[in-house]
């Protein structure tokens, strides 16, 4: 059993939820809430799909390299696959939340007892893995529903979607040259950026164009006098449930 705190729920850009009398439902939203100052630049990076093994490994050691931290949404089957990494995102001081368990192609369709299996399924495996139960979760595609929301709604899950999609997961047709071309002419401040360190359920999908990509991005941000947080900083809001207690 969980014990969670300080509730927050909100989809950033595209939908959030609000409760009134008449209950859960969803409007679009206009603005990311982040309490931060107009001056300031700051982005997000963020990871899906891992641990992926040695992908995930060599962008640790970029990150590390570059003294950046970044969210990582991770797959539960990945973390039981790769625990070890999953380990070493936390104590590289890095952000770890939940991507679902298998990635399910339409999780929106799913009955509502796939829904606690991919929730609950991820949180045990992190849990094992880094003693963190994240309250950060990413919908697989970014595909929502109004079920889906009210579950993670009830589950005191906070939504993140993403700002800027470099389409990284696109191999080969998005090579390095032009995801750090993306990033460049598409990023604002308060970005949330969405690259892979794996690639959903698939086997040894290439990484090398995010890895190539991965530091001169950085440096490119830098330049532009853009600062980097994970999510939780940038939004304001703790990145985990307090404790877990009984069973």
């Amino acid at each position: 059993m969980l014990q969670r705190n300080h509730f927050a729920i909100r989809v950033m850009m595209i939908v959030f939820i609000c409760a009134s009398a008449q209950g859960i439902f969803v409007r679009e939203a206009q603005a990311i809430d982040t309490p931060q100052t107009p001056v300031e630049k700051k982005v997000a990076l963020t990871f899906d799909d891992g641990p992926y093994g040695e992908p995930t490994k060599q962008i640790l050691a970029i990150l590390k390299k570059e003294q950046v931290h970044a969210t990582f949404f991770v797959m539960g089957e990945n973390v039981e696959k790769y625990p070890d990494i999953a380990k070493e995102i936390v104590d590289d001081g890095n952000v770890i939340a939940n991507h679902s368990y298998d990635h399910p192609k339409n999780m929106t369709s799913e009955p509502t007892k796939k829904f606690d299996s991919e929730l609950i399924l991820t949180e045990n495996a992190i849990y094992t893995a880094t003693n963190k139960l994240p309250d950060l979760f990413r919908a697989p595609y970014g595909k929502t529903s109004a079920p889906l929301l009210k579950k993670l709604h009830n589950e005191k899950y906070l939504l993140v979607p993403w700002t800027l999609d470099t389409l990284d997961w696109n191999f080969p047709k998005s090579p390095a040259s032009v995801i750090v071309k993306r990033v460049e002419s598409e990023v604002r401040s308060n970005d949330i950026i969405l690259m892979h360190d794996g690639r959903d359920t698939k086997i040894g999908y290439p990484r090398d164009n995010i890895v190539e990509a991965l530091p001169i991005v950085i440096e490119n941000l830098k330049k532009e006098g853009y600062t980097f947080v994970t999510v939780d900083q940038l939004i304001g809001k703790s990145a985990y449930f307090d404790k877990k207690v009984g069973s």
